[in-house]
């Protein structure tokens, strides 16, 4: 089983991931395909790939509002032990 630091680690390193190669198709790969579409007179091959580009474009800020609540955890539990360390460091000071 794997450490709770761990899965966030796994969890944040999926996200960014996903988010790369979404990044990658949404601002390279996908402009081809319309393009294509476009000069074979397509439109509704068009409609169908803008469609997905701004499905795509949703689902990356899903992950990235996630990514940022991981974010956002990992600044709370970090800020939680510091100030365990320093209330410990107080007690054990006196």
């Amino acid at each position: 089983m794997a450490s709770p630091s761990t899965e966030l680690t796994d969890t944040a390193y999926d996200i960014l991931k996903v988010l790369g190669k979404d990044a990658d198709f949404l601002y390279d790969t996908i402009e081809t395909y319309i393009k294509d579409a476009q000069k074979a007179n397509k439109s509704d091959l068009v409609e169908i790939w803008q469609t997905i580009k701004n499905d795509r474009k949703r689902h990356m800020l899903l992950l990235f509002e996630s990514l940022s609540l991981l974010a956002v955890v990992i600044v709370s539990a970090v800020t939680i032990f510091l100030i365990f360390l320093a209330s410990s460091k107080i007690i054990w000071a006196t």
